[in-house]
Order: C-alpha cells, then sequence, then structure tokens
C-alpha cells in the first residue's frame, strides 16, 4: 500500500488525511490530528507538505480566527479516484 502511495507521490498519512477530509471537508487542525493519532507538531508538518504540494489549503474559522480549517484542493481531489483503485487492491 504504501509503495503504491508513493507512485501518487504520498505517503501513507497524507492518504489518510485526503481520504478523511474527502469525507469531512473542512475539519479542524485538531480533529484532523486526533483522527490521524499524531502530535500537533507533527500535524503542522504534515499539512505545510500537503500544502506545499498543493494537495489542501488552510482556512481561517469564520466564528475563531485561532482556528483553521482544512480543506482539500482539486489536485486533491482528482487523486482519490487512482487512491480508491490502489486501496481496492
Amino acid at each position: 500500500y504504501t509503495a503504491r502511495m508513493s507512485y501518487l507521490g504520498l505517503t501513507r498519512p497524507q492518504a489518510r488525511a485526503i481520504a478523511y477530509l474527502q469525507r469531512f471537508p473542512g475539519v479542524t487542525q485538531v480533529e484532523l490530528s486526533e483522527y490521524l493519532g499524531v502530535g500537533r507538531m507533527a500535524m503542522t508538518g504534515l499539512l505545510d507538505r500537503m500544502e506545499s504540494k498543493g494537495l489542501i489549503e488552510r482556512k481561517e474559522d469564520l466564528n475563531d480566527l485561532r482556528v483553521k480549517r482544512v480543506h482539500l484542493t482539486e489536485v486533491a481531489k482528482d487523486t482519490r479516484p487512482q487512491m480508491e483503485a490502489i486501496a481496492r487492491e
């Protein structure tokens, strides 16, 4: 699985994050880190790398500017069918 995802340029945590964000768009960074089971520092690094690849964007929460919500970009959404095919193999 990991080797096949690397073909798409994704690590396992990145692939898991994309799958989760597909189901729950706009979750907070904290919610995503809890789902992935990683600390806040690791989550920040993971999201920084995903953002630099154009996979996600972080937006401020309109009700609480301290909160960042994570959204998939079209680039990430376009990889989803390939990810699902790999997961089925």
